[in-house]
């Protein structure tokens, strides 16, 4: 958009240019016309042609001029440090109080947070900075884990479902570790009104789920459709 802006700015500049180059030819030869007594009454109508000319292309330099200033408004408020920071601002503020509290449930030993540019810091004895790649699998999928609860609380807090699909995510995680994240989407689920569907291959602590599908493969796949009669 801006480059066909400044594309016509430029046009219309040339254009400009040999107008005013042409009432000043005109202007001479209007200037020996008189001199030499000729008439001159066509050459006057064709000087005031080009004068509106000059007025027209003035005002569309003005337009554009004007559109320009808007562009760069614009990119100025959509860029980094415009309306998108003022945005990301007020996602991570929230995702980093629901990261810690989730961080917190999961009995995790660091301390993360997200920056501007959605990367996280990891700090262990709550404020000592370490590398990610330092950390165990188990530990880092705890993390992973808090993260991605912290974005679907926030995105719950404004955007109704009510369902969710979660495929494989205990993959890494020790049992007792599952247990705690299961009571935690459980709470998740009854505060929303949000049905979850977790898919694993392993065995779990099956309390949690209110309907169970087993599904077993053989030569030919067993489906077992059941609910849960603890609930």
């Amino acid at each position: 958009m801006r480059n066909t802006l400044q594309s016509n700015m430029e046009d219309k500049q040339i254009n400009l240019n040999s107008i005013i180059n042409n009432v000043n030819l005109l202007k001479i030869e209007l200037k020996i016309l008189k001199e030499h007594n000729k008439p001159t009454q066509e050459l006057n109508n064709i000087i005031e042609e080009l004068k509106n000319k000059n007025i027209e292309y003035n005002d569309i330099l003005i337009e554009l001029y004007k559109k320009v200033d808007i562009y760069q408004y614009l990119k100025n408020m959509f860029s980094n440090d415009g309306v998108r920071k003022s945005i990301i601002g007020n996602i991570i503020r929230p995702v980093n109080v629901y990261l810690s509290e989730f961080l917190k449930k999961l009995e995790s030993s660091h301390k993360v947070s997200l920056n501007d540019e959605f990367d996280a810091t990891v700090c262990e004895l709550e404020s000592v900075e370490i590398d990610p790649e330092t950390i165990s699998k188990g530990e880092d999928r705890k993390i992973n884990m808090a993260i991605a609860l912290s974005y679907l609380k926030l995105i719950l807090k404004f955007k109704h479902t009510n369902i969710l699909f979660l495929d494989e995510i205990f993959d890494g995680i020790d049992v007792d570790n599952v247990d705690i994240i299961l009571k935690i989407l459980k709470e998740l689920a009854i505060e929303h009104n949000l049905n979850i569907i977790c898919v694993h291959h392993n065995l779990m602590n099956l309390n949690n789920f209110t309907r169970i599908i087993k599904a077993n493969k053989y030569i030919f796949s067993d489906i077992e459709d059941s609910l849960n009669q603890s609930m």
